[in-house]
């Protein structure tokens, strides 16, 4: 799609999305149905489906489906309202919290197209739709929304103790696309000092997360080793990932051994695979990595146009570690991943960015086809007294185009009233999600934090609706630290639309002992005739449940792990 046709769109549809609040779908290009099914009897069984833990009784104990109370069952965590879920998901899960007595769930799915619904009966909070019938359900009710209904009750021997009472519903389509990839991310124990690299294959069917790249507790290794792993970026081939980690070595037999205060800096990692060794080991034949580690603060990025023998480049930012308070340091540079000399000019350089007031430059984002670099312009608040408290706003430059050296605010994501910051480039570099709360603030996960998306060329900003948790929930947003937004690795077409795919953290889920808590999460963009069409959120199975986890990239690694191949 042309730029200006779809800013254009964009800026017609904004406001549309923002008045939405929770409400389904949110779509200002309706989906229309793919079709009929080819067997509409076959898509759900006729008789309700007992998963493992529910007694044979269930059907009769909870009664025809408008019995009971009308209200105090399961609030419905996930799928959200209006979800879009990709054709390659895995089993759809369906997240429920409900009051703690209740023991006994039952679960309807109901789709038009379909000539009965699926019921299920299971204690579980956290049931999964059984795979054959997932497996029917996108081959035959793609395009077709699907409503989720549920009824909690507590069971007293044979009984229930009372009516089952009816709790909230969701309405989710199954996209015609695939989404494809691994989703990688950053996973913390909030009671250990450590932070570690997970990753979950999209189509995994839940299999828990895969430790790509570990970070090492305290009592482990006395060599230096990695033991706190942030801001990543996995390299275009998907062999490697250029990650701030934190190494120190701890001395044998000392358990009373205390963490130094020692700095974060930028390494390019190998990422383990069925052919390479151990994870986290150098990356191979990239001889200019190790003055990235030198130089090189603030998070790494990479382009598929500037990956090539000769020519493979990381931009980042020089001039100050980011544990200095100094960020006035801080400025954009290339790295000639490639070079052996470590001289100015052939290693690195900095990059120009005439007509940008701010002082320093952060969060860097590398177009797709290699021409532009879009980053977070910083200044800190001249009245503030707290650290991180600061301005930034999204600026764009052309990568190393002398004849046009200027930078330019990105419209739209330049408002003095906002913070915008950790930008993104869609996959066809058509549109830019971004992260934005009210100015000044920290951009460390305040939490008036929302997820953004631009046209590329700028334009009124478009807040998605899978900001929003579901209204049962009790929580809203702003308020829940919706934050570092990236897109999967392709955009798809299908029938005149172009889908794309977001991942994302946010603190909607909680944690009883730790705040923030954040979890990732999943979104689809739908693209037509230059509307735009949002959708709620699906929290991504298989992450640790009781980890902090944030930093989300959406990537396709160059060769299959173990993990990925049992799933096949």
């Amino acid at each position: 799609m042309h730029a200006s046709r779809l800013r254009v769109a964009l800026t017609l549809a904004a406001l549309a999305p923002v008045a939405a609040g929770c409400a389904e779908g949110s779509t200002l290009d309706p989906a229309s149905p793919g079709g009929p099914p080819a067997d509409p009897a076959g898509v759900f069984p006729a008789a309700p489906v007992l998963l493992p833990g529910a007694p044979g009784s269930a059907p009769d104990l909870f009664g025809p489906p408008d019995s009971g109370l009308p209200d105090g069952g399961p609030c419905l965590l996930s799928p959200e309202p209006g979800a879009l879920v990709p054709l390659d998901w895995a089993p759809l899960e369906i997240e429920l919290v409900a009051p703690a007595s209740q023991d006994l769930f039952e679960i309807r799915l109901h789709a038009e197209a379909a000539a009965n619904e699926l019921v299920l009966y299971t204690p579980s909070r956290r049931p999964r739709v059984p795979r054959d019938v997932w497996t029917r359900m996108t081959a035959m009710l793609r395009d077709h929304p699907v409503v989720v209904s549920v009824r909690g009750a507590t069971l007293d021997g044979e009984h229930l103790a009372g009516p089952p009472a009816r709790g909230s519903t969701a309405t989710f389509t199954i996209a015609p696309v695939e989404a494809g990839g691994r989703i990688l991310f950053t996973s913390s124990d909030p009671d250990r000092q450590n932070a570690a690299i997970h990753g979950v294959a999209v189509a995994s069917g839940g299999i828990p997360s895969v430790e790509l790249i570990p970070g090492s507790e305290r009592g482990g290794a006395t060599s230096p080793a990695i033991r706190c792993i942030g801001c990543h970026e996995v390299t275009p081939d998907g062999r490697g990932i250029g990650a701030m980690v934190v190494r120190y070595a701890i001395p044998p037999g000392d358990a009373s051994f205390a963490a130094p205060d020692e700095p974060w800096r930028n390494e390019i990692l190998a990422l383990p695979s069925t052919s390479s060794g151990e994870p986290g080991g150098s990356f191979p034949s990239l001889p200019g990595a190790s003055i990235v580690t030198r130089l090189a603060g603030d998070f790494l990025a990479f382009s598929p146009a500037h990956w090539a023998g000769g020519d493979r480049v990381a931009i980042g930012v020089i001039g100050a570690g980011v544990d200095t308070n100094d960020r006035a340091l801080r400025q954009l540079a290339w790295f000639n991943l490639d070079a052996v000399s470590r001289s100015p000019g052939i290693a690195y350089e900095p990059l120009a960015r005439t007509g940008d007031p701010a002082p320093a430059a952060v969060m860097p984002a590398f177009s797709h086809d290699g021409a532009r670099v879009v980053y977070a312009s910083w200044r800190d608040d001249p009245e503030s007294d707290v650290e991180q408290v600061v301005h930034t706003d999204l600026y764009s430059i052309p990568y190393r185009d002398p004849r046009s050296p200027r930078a330019m605010p990105v419209p739209g994501a330049a408002e003095p009233a906002f913070n915008e910051y950790y930008p993104a480039f869609s996959p066809d570099d058509e549109l830019i999600a971004f992260t934005r709360t009210a100015s000044p603030r920290s951009t460390h996960s305040p939490p008036d934090a929302e997820i953004y998306v631009i046209p590329a060329g700028g334009g009124a900003p478009v807040r998605l609706s899978a900001n929003d948790p579901p209204a049962c929930s009790g929580c809203l947003s702003p308020g829940v630290r919706n934050s570092w937004a990236r897109f999967a690795k392709e955009a798809r077409r299908h029938q005149g639309k172009t889908y794309y795919w977001i991942v994302f953290s946010s603190g909607r889920r909680g944690h009883p002992n730790h705040d923030p808590f954040q979890q990732i999460y999943v979104t689809g963009l739908v693209v037509r005739d230059g509307g735009l069409s949002l959708h709620g959120a699906l929290r991504l199975p298989g992450q640790p449940d009781e980890a902090r986890n944030i930093m989300p990239s959406w990537d396709q690694l160059a060769e299959l792990l173990p993990e990925d191949v049992e799933l096949r």
